[in-house]
């Protein structure tokens, strides 16, 4: 977040580094700030096309008129078929839009594109446990952690998984271990205190 203000400070004509702040803020579930800054962006900037339609969908997004930020990320994807920033998002806003079997298959495509991509392997396996989907979620979920062993995110939502099993000293096992690699990690410190309380030990 700050490195993009200090470049629109230095650059208030540089609509990508609006257009990504507008991301930091929407990741950080700052939505009303997210939607300032994008629409900040004038609709007649000159901008390449392919700019130009990362934006137009953002704004679409931002908004959650999610069915026009599908079809941009639609056309996107017609014209530049190996952009995986824009197949990543429109992942997300079929999740969003409560399409989670086309959200996954999405990122089936693109786990062909960029096996060693973490993200995706992370997104396809939280997508399938939040939907329900949980022998599928198994798979994604190992390869993530293969690929990010030095982060406390996959060992977590392995003990999600888990825990939706009902499989709770997995589940305790999985929270121990992500708090070792981040002892501040607060979702695998709430997993943890939950599957405890399930085990019987309260305190």
């Amino acid at each position: 977040e700050q490195s993009f203000a200090a470049a629109l400070e230095l650059a208030p004509a540089f609509h990508i580094a609006r257009y990504r702040l507008a991301h930091v803020y929407m990741s950080s579930g700052r939505q009303s700030e997210a939607v300032d800054t994008i629409l900040a962006i004038p609709d007649d900037a000159p901008l390449p096309q392919r700019d130009r339609l990362y934006i137009d969908a953002a704004k679409a997004f931002f908004q959650f008129d999610l069915a026009s930020a599908i079809a941009v990320y639609r056309e996107l994807l017609e014209l530049y078929p190996y952009e995986v920033e824009a197949r990543q998002f429109l992942a997300e806003v079929y999740f969003h839009n409560y399409d989670e079997k086309t959200a996954v298959d999405e990122l089936k495509l693109l786990a062909l594109q960029e096996p060693e991509n973490e993200f995706i392997w992370g997104s396809m396996g939280t997508y399938l446990v939040l939907a329900g989907r949980l022998d599928e979620a198994q798979e994604p979920l190992e390869t993530y952690l293969k690929l990010a062993a030095e982060k406390a995110h996959p060992l977590t939502m392995l003990g999600d998984l888990a825990r939706q099993r009902g499989e709770y000293q997995e589940a305790s096992d999985y929270y121990a271990k992500a708090l070792e690699v981040d002892t501040n990690f607060a979702e695998a410190r709430r997993g943890q205190a939950q599957v405890l309380a399930l085990l019987g030990d309260s305190a």
